[in-house]
This record gives structure tokens, sequence and C-alpha cells, in this order.
């Protein structure tokens, strides 16, 4: 049985008038009379007495609207439902990063998202890229901002932002040098996670450019504020973005030195998994975090970093 066409039988039931239902429903006349028409051929009885003063309930007919009384209070209770639902958000949004784009973006991230879905759960997960990877194959994360994952093909990147890498010293380093060349950095003593991907993949890959191999002082795992007390503590040189050490470098007690060289780059991108179904109101989730990363960058508190061509964060 065609439940839209119940739904009709029920309002003309109700109205006495094909005329005045049509009119509250919003359909034309002659749509609403084949609806009626189809229903009564389908349960193979007249439900209705047509007669110049409307349309009345046949004894049959009576009965159906009973019936369809309760069905078409249960579906609307159910669309009610849905649209509270859908209203309310998604139970728990879950938001991964590397360390370095999670403290410049989850605060503002975090208040916009709450500003949408007051009711929705936010969780925020830092960690290393690998790691952010395997979740979102696994679906425990439902969207991360990442240094470009080109190594994975199990997931879906939009890029959004190109920021400059920097090598970073302790500022008790007295060199005057202003910049770095690929093949001065290669020979500093680094120290930098140990992990195949991120900031150690960057470096590697340069070593391949240039032929000479890196010089890896400490492998590092924890977050990066380790990184930075123990190249505060000069046990070598680390290489991160500005926005990373934007406190360290106001309070004086570490310096950024240009890298002279075509590489010194990286590309952050909005990361999802590929082939799953998505949380509740996922685009404007995404939408959401695109537009709080413009609004970093176009406002300052996100330095050093130009939008990629043709990407949301582009003025």
């Amino acid at each position: 049985m065609d439940l839209v066409a119940l739904e009709y039988f029920y309002v003309v039931a109700q109205a006495g008038s094909v005329s005045r239902a049509a009119s509250d429903l919003g359909i034309e006349q002659s749509t609403l009379t084949r609806h009626i028409t189809r229903l009564e051929h389908s349960v193979g009885m007249r439900l209705f007495h047509r007669s110049g003063r409307g349309m009345i309930l046949t004894e049959k007919g009576q009965a159906m609207f009973r019936a369809a009384e309760e069905v078409v209070g249960a579906v609307s209770r159910a669309r009610r439902t849905a649209a509270e639902l859908a209203s309310s958000g998604p139970g728990k949004i879950t938001i991964a990063s590397q360390p370095t784009i999670a403290n410049t973006t989850f605060g503002a991230i975090g208040h916009a998202l709450k500003a949408e879905f007051p009711r929705s759960t936010i969780r925020f997960v830092e960690g290393l890229g690998s790691h952010i990877i395997s979740m979102l194959q696994d679906g425990e994360v439902d969207v991360a901002l990442l240094y470009q994952p080109t190594q994975s093909k199990l997931i879906d990147y939009e890029e959004l932002l190109r920021e400059d890498l920097y090598c970073i010293c302790s500022s008790s380093m007295t060199s005057p040098r202003t910049k770095f060349s690929g093949a001065e950095l290669l020979k500093l003593p680094m120290v930098l996670p140990s992990t195949a991907h991120g900031l150690k993949a960057w470096l590697e890959a340069l070593a391949q450019d240039i032929g000479e191999p890196p010089n890896i002082a400490i492998e590092c795992d924890g977050s990066t504020h380790l990184m930075r007390r123990l190249v505060q503590q000069n046990h070598g040189y680390t290489i991160l973005p500005l926005a990373a050490v934007t406190a360290e470098l106001a309070a004086g007690t570490l310096k950024a030195i240009r890298i002279d060289h075509p590489r010194a780059t990286r590309t952050v991108a909005l990361a999802t998994p590929r082939g799953r179904a998505q949380v509740d109101s996922y685009w404007t989730v995404v939408q959401i975090i695109k537009q709080t990363v413009a609004d970093l960058v176009r406002s300052g508190q996100w330095p050093n970093v130009q939008a990629t061509p043709g990407s949301a964060c582009q003025a």
C-alpha cells in the first residue's frame, strides 16, 4: 500500500473535500484524485461517496480512516523525531590532528562546532600522522587535519594550506646565520620523530635529493613540546613551522632559521576516510572546519601559511 496515498486519503477524509484537501496539501486536485483512486483500486473497495456536498466516507472508508489515523500519527511522530535528531546534530564528532596543527586550530574549531551543535560531544585526538591515518581507516576518527598524507590510498584529502618549515635551535646558539641551505641542514644533529611519515620523511626526501644522509641525533616520539624542550636543552636542532614555536620565539628561548630550499614547505590537508559512512551532518562539520581554518589564516592567528590555489581558505 502506498503510504503517500494513505496520507492523502486521511487529509481528504478530514477536510471532506478534494479541493480543500488539495489546498491544504499544496498540490493539484487532479494529483490528489489520482492517488485516492489508486488507493481504492489497491484495496478493492470504494472509500468515499462522491457528491455535490463533498467527499463522505463509506462504511468501509470509516474503518480505513481509523487504521489510517494510527499509521499517519506514527509516521508524523517518526518525522518529528528525525527532525529533532537532525537539528541536534551528531552524538559525537571526533577530529584528529598532528600536534602543531592541533595547537593552532582545535580551540577555534571547538567553539565553532559547539555553536552549531550544542548537544554534540566534541572529541579531539592529537597524534602522529601515521597513527591518525590508521584511526581514520578504522573509523575511530571522522575527519583529520594533517600534513599531506601522500602515503595512504585509503583516505581522501583536500589541500588547504602550504606552510613553510624552519630550522629551530636553542637561543643559546650564537651563530649569526639567517638561513641554512639544504646541504647545511643535513649536517646538523636533528631531534625528530622516528615515524616513517612526517618530518623524518621530509628530511629523508631532502637527503635523497641532495645525496647526503641526514644526521639524526635523537628520535623523539613524544609531543612537539618535548622536541622543543630537547632543543632548548641543546640536544640538537629540529624542523617545525613558525606556528609551533610562536610562544618560544616571543619568549626568546628558541630561534627560527630559514631553510633555503624549495622543499622547505608542507601542505596542510583535510583528510577523511574513503568508502565509509560518515556521522550525521558530516558535510556541515567539514565546512565548519574549513571555514574556521580560513578565519585563522585571515586573522593572522595561523602565521606564515598560504592558502593553496582554489582551496576554501583562499581569500
